[in-house]
């Protein structure tokens, strides 16, 4: 039992970021995203892309993370421009729409043959009940814990928490009392295509 649950690691880190990011998505900008694993692939193939033409890998994997953000945040807009008194099931179809384009212009730019890339601290692997398990897989659940917490007190503890969550149930309302609505909805969306991107990269050695 031990042993299936720590070589689960590497494919559960990933999914808890997902899931993360998702979870964002829905509790403060009102939209279930089919397209926050697309958008996260996205930045993975840029990140190998970057590090293929001779990045540095700490570099290629800043900008791996932020071509996901930068996606992630343009269709934001999108949503809060062209649909920002819709209902949740509108906007959540409108972002399956941008995952099928987004998918398209990703196998026309990368293909479809399956990308390595380094891991993020090579050598840095232990052993525990028999199972290998690198750093890189540690840092995967750490980042979605961390995540997961971070939301739960930012919506329970803070004015800004609150502020995102009127922006959710009634957005045209939180505008008109003020609440800074484009800028809550970009950042949103942008550190959910983040987490994906980083998802993408943490929890799998090839993309």
């Amino acid at each position: 039992m031990l042993d299936a649950a720590l070589s689960g690691l590497p494919s559960g880190g990933a999914y808890a970021l997902v899931g993360v990011a998702v979870v964002l998505l829905y509790r403060l900008a009102g939209v279930m995203s089919i397209a926050v694993s697309v958008f996260g692939a996205f930045g993975a193939f840029v990140m190998v892309a970057s590090f293929d033409q001779g990045l540095p890998l700490g570099v290629a994997v800043l900008v791996g993370l932020a071509a996901g953000a930068v996606l992630s945040a343009a269709m934001g807009v999108v949503t809060a421009w062209r649909f920002p008194d819709s209902d949740a099931i509108t906007r959540s179809v409108v972002t399956i729409g941008m995952a099928i384009t987004l998918l398209a212009v990703a196998f026309r730019v990368f293909g479809d043959t399956p990308r390595s890339f380094p891991p993020l601290f090579p050598g840095s692997s232990f052993t525990v009940s028999g199972v290998i398990i690198s750093a890189t897989n540690v840092l995967a659940v750490l980042l979605a814990v961390s995540l997961g917490i971070g939301l739960w007190a930012l919506l329970r503890s803070t004015r800004v928490g609150l502020r995102m969550m009127a922006m959710s149930d009634r957005p045209v309302t939180a505008e008109l009392l003020g609440i800074p609505l484009g800028v809550y909805t970009v950042s949103v969306w942008a550190t959910s295509g983040a987490a994906a991107t980083a998802a993408a990269k943490i929890g799998r050695a090839h993309v």
